[in-house]
């Protein structure tokens, strides 16, 4: 695969900082590419179990850094491709991974001080001395400023001398390494506000979450979450207001008829399940498993109609069988997965397959629940799972071999509750994680290498690899830029549509009707980072990769 990075005049006209930054990218393109596709790779962390962390000096990054074994921390993925986490353990500390770098940064916390309680501060206003707390299981979003969200979760309360939740609402910007409280309550076990279903209010707030993860980020920016009961809302960060989107506070669920979308349809009670995804289309995703892990489903959610699908899956409880085969990406065999609750370590990959490793399985026969590594996904199109790797039993160990280079015998031991990134090359990390029969805390970091032919990509509007039929058409000057580029091609564009994916695959901006030669791309709305855009005309694609810089 080729395509055009850079298209530079004169090398005087680039600034230093933009040379560092364009080679820190070439060098991620090497280092990933040196990985062997279908592979995992230990890339960094401690294969010790219960690692305490080395944490080094705040803000500095070192090859020596390393968080503590994490379950249940809040994770993101920033504009940048760098990773981020938080809480997971008895601290309240945020760190952040530089990908390029491979290096850990300790950005903010009390380091070893156990169970430092919230610092709330004054709402909506940041404050270096604010603080969510030590948690586990909070709900997280990356907004398209590239700001880290936080909502809710499990915090260790002295006053009551055991665990308690939050309905509290967070902002994390990175610019100002501030974090600030913007909505929800101080106090612990917050109740809902539902207020009209619907409609927008200042006084509307979902309950306190915890054992939970299931949100989304839209193209307009907006956040959306669906609470322990199955009742889904919308938070508005241009008003700073909550709404009550579906369900029904009850926690029972509606199924419908499969593959039918009904305005009736809804999942109900959410306890331990964290498996959702976006796709390019801007429709939510979610594998629901029900109260104690009753069923092997999933539901889709389409914005524009308001309405849930029931897609995948039997609705009877307790039933479903595990079955998965004998051959990894075999599209002749559907398989049927554990039913399973903590599966954290979920992401959905460039042409709209939804992934998923681990958590708690499940199943009817002794020993009957217990960890997972299984390596699986969800096509789609084809609308039928496929194993990818891994295994198929509980409790499966590591395979480490030597960090930092694959093997095809490499591979993460069964864990639940680890937390999932995906860099910019669409390669799925996975971070710490509980081993259930021995309640110890995994503190690795792995790397799995997407396999081209695993699976075949066959939504090419949601791929980020380049069209080979236009790969030789297509020119983008300059690239990096701060302001706008140009994109020129060399035969005549007739109603094309321009689409612009960030690291996570979802449409942020979108250009319809365009006509010509060339035309320039402007800034407008998108921060630093990389993105990957797809220009689209009839059935063709021509895609890249651009790079915008602040400076």
């Amino acid at each position: 695969m080729t395509f055009k990075l850079f298209s530079i005049e004169s090398p005087y006209k680039m600034t230093i900082s933009k040379w560092s930054l364009s080679l820190c990218f070439i060098m991620l393109l090497i280092n990933t590419i040196a990985q062997t596709p279908g592979e995992w790779t230990w890339v960094n962390g401690d294969s010790s179990m219960n690692y305490i962390g080395s944490y080094g000096t705040m803000g500095v990054p070192s090859p020596t850094n390393k968080p503590p074994g994490i379950y249940e921390g809040a994770e993101w993925t920033d504009h940048l491709g760098n990773f981020w986490i938080y809480g997971g353990d008895i601290g309240n500390n945020l760190w952040k991974y530089n990908v390029q770098s491979n290096m850990w940064t300790w950005i903010k916390g009390s380091g070893n001080v156990n169970y430092p309680p919230p610092v709330f501060g004054q709402q909506g206003i940041a404050n270096s001395a604010n603080s969510p707390g030590v948690r586990w299981t909070s709900e997280t979003w990356t907004d398209n400023s590239g700001n880290l969200w936080l909502f809710g979760g499990d915090c260790f309360s002295a006053a009551v001398g055991g665990g308690v939740a939050y309905n509290d609402l967070w902002k994390y910007d990175i610019s100002t390494n501030m974090w600030t409280w913007m909505k929800g309550d101080s106090v612990a076990n917050g109740t809902a506000s539902y207020g009209v279903k619907g409609v927008e209010s200042s006084s509307n707030k979902p309950p306190a979450c915890y054992e939970s993860n299931l949100t989304w980020t839209d193209s307009q920016n907006n956040l959306w979450l669906l609470d322990l009961k199955g009742c889904l809302w919308k938070y508005k960060i241009s008003s700073n207001n909550w709404i009550w989107m579906k369900g029904d506070p009850s926690g029972t669920p509606n199924f419908g008829d499969k593959g039918v979308a009904n305005i009736n349809n809804t999942p109900g009670n959410t306890l331990f399940d964290f498996t959702r995804w976006m796709d390019s289309h801007d429709n939510l995703w979610l594998m629901y498993s029900g109260t104690n892990i009753h069923y092997t489903t999933l539901f889709k959610y389409e914005i524009n109609t308001n309405m849930w699908t029931w897609i995948w899956g039997d609705t009877t409880i307790n039933t479903s069988v595990p079955d998965y085969g004998d051959a990894l990406c075999d599209y002749d065999k559907n398989i049927t997965p554990y039913r399973r609750g903590e599966a954290r370590a979920c992401w959905i990959d460039n042409c709209d397959n939804l992934w998923l490793m681990g958590g708690v399985g499940c199943a009817q026969v002794a020993p009957y629940c217990g960890d997972l590594n299984d390596l699986i996904y969800f096509d789609t199109q084809a609308f039928k799972w496929i194993r990818a790797g891994n295994d198929t039993t509980y409790y499966s160990s590591s395979i480490y071999g030597t960090i930092g280079i694959s093997s095809p015998t490499n591979k993460p031991a069964a864990r639940s509750g680890a937390l999932p990134f995906k860099d910019i090359n669409g390669d799925l990390w996975v971070y710490g994680g509980l081993k259930l029969n021995s309640s110890q805390v995994f503190g690795d970091l792995w790397r799995y290498k997407m396999d081209a032919g695993c699976p075949p990509c066959i939504n090419p509007y949601a791929s980020i690899t380049e069209n080979e039929t236009g790969k030789d058409e297509l020119s983008i000057y300059p690239n990096p830029f701060s302001d706008q580029t140009t994109i020129q091609l060399n035969h005549f564009l007739e109603n094309a549509t321009l689409v612009v994916l960030d690291s996570y695959g979802q449409i942020i901006k979108q250009v319809n009707n365009i006509s010509g030669h060339n035309f320039n791309l402007t800034r407008a709305g998108l921060s630093q980072g990389l993105y990957i855009f797809q220009l689209i005309e009839n059935n063709k694609t021509y895609s890249s990769k651009i790079l915008i810089t602040d400076y």
